[in-house]
């Protein structure tokens, strides 16, 4: 996907108004085919580091790009490998300092979803508490983020179509009812749109948590054995019951809901 079709994503256009408008999440996981991947993290990067958050292009903080260098863009440059733990404790202490010219530092880890277990953990505190002018990006070109990461990080897929359309989910108790009756004999797939399209109507309201959340389990459901019920249920305790979202892949994975997909497992 070429730079122009990438401005061209659905996805991507939401998220760039969210920079424009000064929302930029905490922790981006960036989910793209390894030929898109870096093309959208450092555009990523331009648009979290510009003063206007746009990347104009004419700011002191974007005059301080040097090729894809930038001094507050924390990025190995061999975007082939993952990061050790020692790259990633030395990336987590470089996020900790001031801008030097950008409103933000960025940490962007390449190949996310091939840390090891300690590399990985030893992001997990930075990743919950950032510091207040630092913000991280994983980049993956699997869903196979860890288990330390995957619920604490806003997941934006670029693979796949574009074709998840807001749609609002139920609000008054009459119109859950009426949805949880229809909601009865709902296969896979259809949970998939529904809950992706509830993820973008969050979305285009800057309820990042929640977007975050439904857009990661709309990316598993396929591979998801759960019942109707189950899903229906799932869905009223992040939608209506306002269930701590970082709680949700804790208590799937403890009742063993979805099947391993982690590579080693």
């Amino acid at each position: 996907m070429a730079l122009r079709e990438l401005e061209a994503s659905v996805r991507w256009q939401k998220l760039a108004e969210l920079i424009r408008g000064g929302r930029v999440p905490q922790a981006l996981w960036l989910l793209a085919s390894e030929g898109l991947a870096e093309r959208a993290a450092e555009d990523y990067a331009r648009r979290v580091l510009c003063l206007e958050g746009t990347n104009c292009g004419r700011c002191p903080s974007c005059r301080c790009w040097d090729g894809s260098t930038h001094p507050d863009w924390i990025v190995q440059q061999d975007a082939a490998k993952a990061m050790t733990i020692d790259e990633c404790r030395q990336g987590a202490l470089a996020l900790g300092l001031a801008p030097v010219a950008a409103p933000y530092r960025l940490l962007t880890v390449w190949r996310a979803d091939e840390l090891l277990p300690p590399a990985a953990n030893s992001l997990l505190k930075i990743t919950e508490e950032p510091p207040p002018r630092g913000r991280l990006c994983f980049v993956s070109s699997t869903p196979n983020l860890s288990d330390t990461l995957h619920s604490r990080a806003w997941m934006l897929s670029l693979q796949g179509q574009d074709v998840s359309e807001p749609a609002e989910p139920p609000s008054s108790d009459a119109q859950w009812a009426e949805w949880l009756v229809q909601s009865a004999a709902k296969a896979a797939e259809e949970w998939q749109r529904e809950t992706a399209g509830w993820a973008a109507w969050c979305q285009a309201r800057g309820d990042l948590r929640r977007a975050s959340v439904l857009s990661q389990i709309s990316q598993t459901a396929r591979n998801a054995h759960l019942s109707s019920s189950q899903w229906a249920d799932l869905l009223v305790l992040i939608m209506r019951e306002d269930y701590p979202c970082e709680y949700v892949f804790d208590d799937l994975r403890q009742a063993s809901i979805f099947r391993p997909s982690r590579r080693g497992r």
